[in-house]
């Protein structure tokens, strides 16, 4: 669970994801740390994470007992563990001399648990999988017809088709139809390449492997 509780501001972009992936709640302070959680939600290699995890303890230059709690822990598969702190470029920029030293104790607290730490910008969190998933996840929870799922998946064992094709392939309306197929997209039950911008036009699939979402 967190170790720090995110509090409301009137500057910041701060709440509360829905989200599958995370151990405990997964709040967040900025636009950027919402952002990455996303990511993390749509990365297939992504296990699980923790907003919050830890808190250091550790002793400045000056001897001043000073604590940093890094914004969040990664598992991912293949057993690599990531501890992550998330920072717009601008700000490493200017704040490099003021937390370099934090810095250095979590990457010290990293290796000794035989994880990586990891700093985290927006070059690496805003990307067309990033919009493709905020988008998407209006769609994860929705109620869906079970006899529409199933039809639109037994559709696809013929072959990929464009999203446009395959939901023409039956009797009910394009736009009655869309929701659900997104819903199938979001949840892993059909693929769809998530790394380029998502339209009618795209390929759908059934997936090689069993859904991670």
């Amino acid at each position: 669970m967190p170790v720090r509780k995110i509090p409301p501001s009137r500057r910041a972009i701060t709440g509360h994801l829905a989200a599958l992936k995370s151990v405990g709640p997964a709040e967040y302070e900025s636009a950027l740390e919402r952002d990455v959680l996303i990511t993390l939600e749509a990365d297939p290699n992504v296990v699980s994470y923790e907003v919050q995890p830890l808190r250091l303890i550790y002793r400045d230059q000056s001897g001043r007992s000073r604590q940093y709690t890094p914004d969040v822990l990664v598992w991912r598969r293949k057993g690599v563990t990531e501890l992550c702190e998330v920072k717009y470029t601008s700000d490493i920029r200017e704040l490099r001399a003021q937390h370099r030293e934090r810095w250095i104790v979590a990457a010290r607290h990293a290796r000794e648990q035989g994880w990586h730490f990891r700093l985290i910008t927006e070059h690496h969190a805003r990307t067309a999988r990033t919009r493709n998933w905020l988008f998407l996840s209006a769609f994860r929870f929705m109620t869906v017809n079970p006899a529409q799922i199933l039809a639109l998946t037994m559709t696809l064992d013929t072959g990929p088709l464009s999203i446009a094709a395959w939901l023409e392939r039956h009797p009910e309306p394009m736009a009655e139809l869309l929701p659900c197929a997104w819903h199938l997209v979001c949840t892993g039950q059909v693929a769809v390449n998530l790394n380029e911008p998502l339209s009618l036009a795209a390929v759908v699939s059934r997936p090689v492997e069993s859904p991670h979402a």
